[in-house]
């Protein structure tokens, strides 16, 4: 009977120590003022449990609140690991991270002069696609699309992607709410983007991933005749480089093409400075 009372206690601390900790992982990623019936829970959650948000304090997360450059930045950092800006003993409040955004890319001056000014759609998404490597193309590389703004591309991209409506603007000031959803569309969630259909013609070897836009760019400015003369003759080159008859030929017709394609290969296909 005595083993039977002790094995019954030991059960019921085991018992007890098992919800307390259950509870203390359930409050680590939910916050008292986002309910499961809030259109943030699912991102906000995720944020929380994973260690990428831990809330404005008081066990709350504010998602009503326009989120602040120096917000964005800390939690992107903890998403990137980005260990030696988040355990920088001079940091204050997120200047590290800022500091880490601008020197990765992710982040652009204004972020450098005003931490604390809120961020709006342009700028989020912007930012958002450059932390996660998203490439996406200007508008008038495909057909019958006109020209926009570097700012007005970047809404085009998250509209396309459904990151929101086709009626929001990109001067809206994001929440926090906001910005924990769209970090949790990039954190699992495949975006594709569709390829302008200059790429099909030109044989580019992209090895190190570059963003091609700005090049794409100007080599529309070229016309497509001219343009696509050159890529032939370009696959011509790559392709019999080794034939010294068919490099004659080509030295024969076209000497001038020849003699940049060849100053081209000796500095490594970069054009002169």
């Amino acid at each position: 009977m005595k083993y039977k009372k002790g094995f019954s206690a030991v059960l019921l601390t085991l018992i007890i120590s098992t919800l307390l900790s259950v509870s203390a992982f359930a409050a680590s990623d939910s916050f008292s003022d986002v309910p499961e019936t809030s259109p943030f829970y699912e991102s906000v959650t995720y944020l929380a449990r994973h260690g990428i948000t831990y809330g404005t304090g008081n066990n709350r997360y504010a998602s009503d609140t326009p989120i602040t450059v120096r917000q964005w930045a800390t939690m992107l950092c903890r998403v990137l690991d980005k260990e030696d800006a988040l355990a920088d003993p001079a940091d204050y409040g997120g200047d590290a991270c800022i500091k880490q955004g601008y020197a990765d890319g992710w982040l652009n001056l204004t972020a450098i002069a005003a931490p604390d000014s809120r961020l709006c759609r342009y700028a989020i998404y912007e930012s958002g696609f450059a932390a996660f490597d998203i490439a996406f193309y200007s508008s008038q590389l495909y057909p019958d699309k006109e020209a926009l703004s570097p700012q007005d591309n970047v809404l085009l991209a998250a509209k396309s992607f459904g990151l929101c409506k086709d009626t929001c603007a990109g001067t809206d000031i994001i929440t926090r709410g906001e910005a924990a959803d769209l970090l949790y569309a990039l954190l699992t969630r495949e975006f594709t983007v569709a390829l302008p259909p200059i790429l099909e013609s030109l044989p580019l070897n992209n090895k190190e991933g570059v963003h091609l836009n700005s090049y794409l760019l100007e080599l529309q400015k070229i016309p497509e005749p001219i343009r696509q003369a050159f890529a032939d003759c370009f696959v011509y080159w790559l392709t019999y480089r080794d034939n010294s008859k068919k490099m004659a030929a080509l030295c024969s017709a076209a000497p001038k093409t020849y003699a940049y394609l060849l100053a081209l290969e000796s500095q490594n296909w970069q054009p002169a400075a």
